[in-house]
Parts: structure tokens; C-alpha cells; sequence
């Protein structure tokens, strides 16, 4: 056949590493007009070396870009784009990856996959899109980096609130824990031991659940024990701090999330509250234990371990969550918080289902 059509050649095309390899090139000199700085542009130089004097190479192609505008760092840190380049790029895939120490792993994740579409639809077309998807990442970065510090301040204000009214309670409330607490929480585990045996078999549908607590206060020593136990006996993770006030959050199976709350409520509290709950529907492909964001474990934090906790909570993508110890309640939608005001009877205020 003398001819072929512009199917057959767009075919050879894909076969053809050579001429992907010579694309790829023309993109990464574009790449470093844009990013000359020595420490904006990282490249696999022995892989582009390579390349260049064998075009057949079956090598993947690294490189990263480190975004260092100022609007962009966070904690100082520059977040980076990772991508790899297949030898058949653009008629295959290319593969990114976001790094960054402070901001939230899952958001950063969200953020890959968009581009992980985006690339497979250029890839579909057999388009280059190298300058597109780090345009499109340092967009998303922005948005990211933006939400952080919008979130970091309204932690660091509702910590300074919260030390000032603890400081203030701690100063006035002379009141300290009855002498037979002990013995009447030791009495109460009992009657917890014998509903918990009676209790209705886990639903078939996994759930994912936490939930953020609020006390007057965490001072007595039984309580203190009986809140880590029973957090690990029911394979929950997270955080308590102890002192005026006292703050519980939980993240584990719903069903454990439901029994310690029946737990606690049951000791003898000035007051207790849940503030904070969100239940998740675990996906039958996932496990839950993957879609966990505070460590397994549980800590006892101290009486100035605040700020410890509402870190963590940021770290994990958790602001909003833990906020609402302090009645401060985000609306998704806006981004927006308020203050929540009077008592609450249950725990709808921060409440989120989904899948």
C-alpha cells in the first residue's frame, strides 16, 4: 500500500519512541525557559542525557518543579510537582505526584487525582500537556495553600479564646472531683461491661465514624485511665487533653465510636458533650482502616497541649472538626465559621455523612 490513512499513521506514531522522545524533549526545553532558576526545575539528568544520544531509550523520565513563590510556601516550605514521563508520552500517560510537608495528605491527594485525569484525557488525544498540568497544580496549590492559612488562623484564634476562658475557669473553680469518683466509676465500668456484651451485632455497611468531645474538664485520674483503655479496646485513634477544659477527639469504626460515647457519658462529668461527629460510608473496595487520618494509636496530651492537638487536627485535614470543640461551626459550602450559641443536646453541629 503506497498510502495510509490518518488513523494508521497516528498508530505508527504510538509505536514510534523516537518521535515521543523528541516531543518530550521540546517540552522540557519550554519547561526550563519557564523555571530556569537552579533550584526551580530538578531533572533525572542521567535519564535526559541518555535520551538525547538514544532516542529508543525505554527509560521513564523524572523530573520535579518546586513552586517557589512566596504565596505558594507554607511554613517556609516550597511544595513540589513530581513527574514522570513514560517513554511513550503523549500517547501514554504522564504521572504526577504533590509534596508537601504541612499541607493535608488527603487534599493533596484529591488534587492528584484531578490531574491524573486531566493528563489521561490529553493522553487520549496524544497531546503534550506537560506545561498545562504544572499550570493546573500551581493552581490547585494555590487554592490549597490559601485554605491552610485561613484555617491556621482560625485555630490560633479560637486557641487563644479557649486558654483564656480555661485560665479563667481554672482560676475561679475551686471545685475538684468527689473523693468516691474512683469507686462509683469502678461500679459504672461493671454495668458498661454487661450492656456492652448485650449490644446489637455491627451493621454490615463499614463506617468510618469520629467524634470531638467536650468537658468542663479531665482531671481524675480513673477517667483519664478508662478514656485510653476504652479507646483501644474499641480500635479507636486520636487525642486527649486533660485539665480546664478537656478535649476527646475519636476516629475509628462507627460502631466503637457509638459504644465509647455511651461509655463516657456514662461516668460522672460536670459536663460533657459531643461537639463534633462525622460518620463516613467505607467504600467495599476500600478498607477502613485506609481511610483513617489520625494515628492509631491514642495520646494523652497535657493540660497546654491545645495547640498539640488542634496541629495535629490541621495536619490531618481536621481544622474544621476540631473547631467545633469551641462551638465553631464551618459551613462546607462558604468556608465560612460561626460560633455556635447555647447547649448542645446531640451531635448534629459538625455532623457529616458521605461515601
Amino acid at each position: 500500500m503506497n498510502g495510509s490513512s490518518a488513523a494508521e499513521r497516528s498508530g505508527s506514531d504510538y509505536r514510534d519512541v523516537s518521535s515521543c522522545r523528541r516531543r518530550q524533549l521540546e517540552e522540557i526545553e519550554v519547561l526550563m525557559s519557564m523555571y530556569p532558576g537552579p533550584d526551580e526545575l530538578i531533572i533525572d539528568e542521567v535519564a535526559l542525557t541518555k535520551i538525547k544520544s538514544q532516542e529508543q531509550s525505554t527509560d521513564d523520565l523524572h523530573f520535579a518543579v518546586s513552586f517557589l513563590d512566596e504565596d505558594l510556601k507554607t511554613e517556609g516550605e516550597s511544595p513540589q510537582l513530581c513527574i514522570t514521563l513514560p517513554p511513550l508520552y503523549p500517547h501514554k500517560s504522564l504521572r504526577a505526584e504533590l509534596l508537601s510537608s504541612y499541607l493535608p495528605t488527603h487534599r493533596l491527594a484529591e488534587c492528584e487525582e484531578a490531574l491524573k485525569e486531566r493528563a489521561r484525557e490529553w493522553a487520549e488525544r496524544g497531546e503534550e500537556c506537560v506545561v498545562d498540568i504544572v499550570q493546573s497544580a500551581k493552581d490547585s496549590l494555590a487554592d490549597l495553600v490559601a485554605e491552610h492559612r485561613r484555617e491556621t488562623e482560625e485555630l490560633e484564634n479560637a486557641l487563644q479564646a479557649a486558654q483564656a476562658a480555661a485560665d479563667d475557669v481554672a482560676d475561679d473553680d475551686e471545685e475538684d472531683d468527689m473523693s468516691d469518683d474512683a469507686l462509683a466509676e469502678e461500679l459504672q465500668l461493671l454495668e458498661l461491661q454487661a450492656s456492652a456484651a448485650a449490644r446489637p451485632p455491627a451493621k454490615q455497611q463499614q463506617q468510618l465514624g469520629r467524634r470531638v468531645c467536650y468537658s468542663h474538664h479531665i482531671r481524675a485520674e480513673t477517667k483519664r485511665r478508662y478514656i485510653i483503655q476504652w479507646a483501644l479496646e474499641l480500635r479507636l485513634g486520636g487525642f486527649s487533653k486533660i485539665g480546664y477544659p478537656g478535649v476527646v477527639i475519636v476516629e475509628g469504626p462507627e460502631e466503637g465510636c457509638m459504644e465509647y460515647i455511651t461509655r463516657l457519658q456514662r461516668l460522672r462529668w460536670k459536663h460533657f458533650v459531643v461537639r463534633g461527629e462525622e460518620i463516613i460510608d467505607v467504600p467495599a473496595s476500600k478498607c477502613l482502616d485506609d481511610m483513617r487520618r489520625l494515628p492509631r494509636g491514642f495520646e494523652e496530651l497535657g493540660p497546654k497541649g491545645m495547640g498539640r492537638m488542634a496541629d495535629e487536627c490541621r495536619k490531618a485535614g481536621l481544622g474544621a472538626l476540631f473547631l467545633t470543640c469551641m462551638k465553631m461551626y464551618r459551613d462546607e459550602s462558604t468556608g465560612n465559621g460561626d460560633r455556635g450559641n447555647g447547649d448542645e443536646t446531640a451531635a448534629k453541629p459538625g455532623r457529616k455523612k458521605g461515601k
